[in-house]
Order: structure tokens, then sequence, then C-alpha cells
């Protein structure tokens, strides 16, 4: 082999290694909007089987740097650029548990079963649009407590945590504001902090999504 062969061929060498595939990344601060309700199971029991579902959508700028790509199927987005990305996000969780109350209005909480996170985005570059959207199926967990300081007024704090195929799921903290208007009927908002990350095996980009704001929704329980 010449001189000049093994000259290209360390170049293509580091060429490939300077090649980087890296997450899509989706940073907002952005509103979401709930449903939640309860039922027990059974006349007797505290056990009850609760179902949640919640929405957000975001967007935010991406800049690749030299030698960054982010690649989905046969899309290949080569840095130096910059990347508008739009994404609408909804999960949804059915699980069973119980909430119990003690002393001084304090009440607990916590469930577990399966949750499903949906989404589709878009990606803009130099004009040109990629969209993709799939979903994942996860076990789920959901845990927190509250205390009430007026009449029909609870303040609180949830966390629900979700896992995956290929370690996809959620991880959210709720600062929590619940005023119950009726016996089955709470209006229910705060603060949510939460994070999506949708981890795929074959060698496109993940995607890793950040939200942060105010909540509004209602819990029926039943």
């Amino acid at each position: 082999m010449t001189s000049r062969s093994l000259r290209v061929l360390a170049l293509a060498v580091f060429a490939t290694g300077c090649t980087n595939t890296i997450s899509i990344n989706v940073d907002d601060s952005t509103d979401f909007i709930q449903l939640a309700g309860s039922v027990p199971l059974g006349e007797e029991s505290a056990t009850r089987l609760r179902f949640r579902w919640a929405e957000a959508s975001g967007e935010n700028d991406q800049w690749l740097d030299t030698g960054e790509h982010i690649r989905l199927g046969s899309t290949d987005i080569a840095g130096p650029t910059l990347v508008d990305i739009d994404l609408d996000l909804a999960y949804y969780s059915v699980a069973v548990g119980g909430e119990a109350e003690l002393e001084d209005r304090l009440k607990l909480l916590a469930y577990f079963g399966i949750s499903q996170t949906d989404f589709d985005f878009t990606l803009t570059e130099s004009g040109n649009r990629t969209e993709r959207g799939d979903k994942t199926t996860e076990l789920y967990i959901q845990a927190g407590f509250s205390r009430g300081v007026a009449e029909s007024l609870d303040i609180g704090l949830t966390g629900a945590f979700s896992l995956g195929r290929d370690f996809s799921g959620i991880s959210e903290i709720d600062l929590t504001l619940d005023y119950q208007l009726l016996h089955s009927l709470v209006l229910s908002g705060g603060y949510r902090w939460f994070k999506y990350e949708y981890a795929i095996a074959d060698g496109d980009s993940n995607l890793e999504v950040d939200f942060d704001g105010p909540f509004i929704g209602l819990y029926l329980p039943f």
C-alpha cells in the first residue's frame, strides 16, 4: 500500500471517529393539562383503580456542531447547523393502589401499574422537514402526600416514574394544589417538572424531553 493510500485511509478513519450521533433535545417551559380519576375495587375495599391522562407541547432550537449528526432512519442531519424542533406529547396511566388519611389532615397515596407515552415531533433544518412519532409502554409508579391547609384546600407533593423497554420512560415531580368543588370533583393545579427519555437501539438518535411549567386539570374520585 502506498503512502498516499495510507494517508487517505487514516483520514477516513479519523473522519469516522469524529462523527457523533447525538440525542434530540426538547427543553422548554410549557403548560400541562390533565384528567385523572379513581374508583374503589369493591364496596369495602381501600384499594382503588386510578387512571390519568396528561399532555403538553414544546419547542426549541438545537445547534449541531461539526461532526455531530441527528439520525432518524434514512434521514441524517449533519452539523454545523441549527435544527428547529416541535413536539407534542401525551401520557396515560392505569394503576392500582390506595390513599390513606392520617391525623392532622395528612394524606398519603401510592399506586403501581402501567403507562403509555405517545409523541410526535417535527425537525426543520434549512427548510427541510422531518416528522417522527412513536409510543412506548412502561411499568409505572406514583406516590406522594398532601396536607389540608384550609377548608376543601390541600397542598402536596407527588412524584411519578415509569420505565420500559430500552430504558424509555418518564420522571415527574408535581407541586400540587387541590380544591374540592364537590364530593367527586376536585380542581387540581400546580407546577410540574417532567422528563421523558426515548431510547432507540438501532443507531437512531434518542429523544430527551425536559419540560417544566404549570398544570391544571380535574380529578374525579368516585
